[in-house]
């Protein structure tokens, strides 16, 4: 479910750069804040217990992290769908052995969008094979480089745990090992939506997009109503799909909830050099019930 209200920041949204040991992959010293990935609570290996239905089935996997010419970064991961207890924050490594925490691109009207405060019934890219997680969180960020020089590595941790009980309700401190840095490549292209039809009373829509050079995916994101007055709205990609390139329309079982209203609907595209498109660029299609 997504909320259109931001959960409370709780953490500062930016480390101020401090100088270090020369030497790449030495501990950085960093400014005092509340969160800190050096510190001992934290520890690579994902402890949960999944015991409750708000916790991981599949611990994270298959971090990346790519800078683009502009200084714009793209990270991502595979991530557990159920695992709506943890937010997220990423670090810049620096080869002087410098850090700054980075800020993703935010956006909680827009459907593409990723974001590191909560997870979605299905995330905004689903991945059909669920043997180790459910579906890929995507991260934009621009203006990472300093002083002109690109960050050599990312790494990805825990910065929040809520109420839930998973792994002794807020034990489960995880960072990533630093993650190495794929420098240059394009993003890529955008999907443009041309029609959203609902084709019977079932709310079946079927989606029409434009062909993007390069695609190897796309994902089809969807977004609906919960019943009852003044409830926000939700979305899914369980029950939207994703096709791979050559077909560009699908049929999107949208169901009979709120019938009337109507469903809106974005394309994400995955490019056969594994990168996604600027999700931020993307606006909602309107399909009219």
């Amino acid at each position: 479910m997504r909320f259109s209200l931001a959960l409370p920041v709780v953490f500062a949204s930016a480390l101020t750069l401090l100088s270090s040991s020369s030497t790449l992959g030495a501990p950085a010293t960093l400014s005092k804040r509340e969160l800190d990935p050096n510190d001992a609570k934290y520890s690579f290996t994902w402890r949960e217990d999944s015991s409750s239905g708000d916790c991981s089935a599949y611990p994270p996997a298959d971090f990346a992290a790519r800078v683009f010419d502009d200084c714009s970064a793209q990270l991502s991961m595979l991530r557990d769908r159920r695992a709506v207890v943890y937010n997220w924050a990423f670090d810049a490594l620096y080869a002087d052995g410098s850090r700054v925490r980075q800020t993703p691109v935010r956006d909680f009207d827009k459907l593409s969008i990723s974001d590191p405060d909560y997870t979605t019934t299905g995330g905004q890219n689903y991945r059909q094979d669920r043997t180790r997680g459910d579906y890929i969180s995507v991260h934009d960020f621009t203006n990472v480089c300093r002083n002109g020089q690109a960050p050599v590595q990312f790494q990805f941790y825990v910065v929040q745990t809520l109420t839930a009980t998973c792994a002794g309700n807020g034990r489960n401190w995880f960072k990533s090992r630093p993650i190495n840095v794929v420098r240059g490549g394009s993003k890529a292209g955008q999907a443009s939506i041309t029609s959203a039809r609902r084709i019977n009373s079932n709310g079946d829509y079927e989606v029409r997009w434009n062909a993007v050079t390069g695609a190897a995916s796309y994902n089809i994101i969807y977004e609906t109503y919960t019943s009852g007055a003044g409830e926000t709205p939700y979305y899914t990609t369980i029950r939207g799909q994703r096709v791979n390139a050559g077909q560009t329309s699908v049929v999107v079982a949208t169901g009979t909830r709120e019938a009337g209203r109507p469903r809106f609907f974005v394309v994400n595209v995955l490019s056969q050099a594994g990168v996604w498109n600027y999700a931020p660029a993307l606006n909602n299609f309107e399909g009219r019930w």
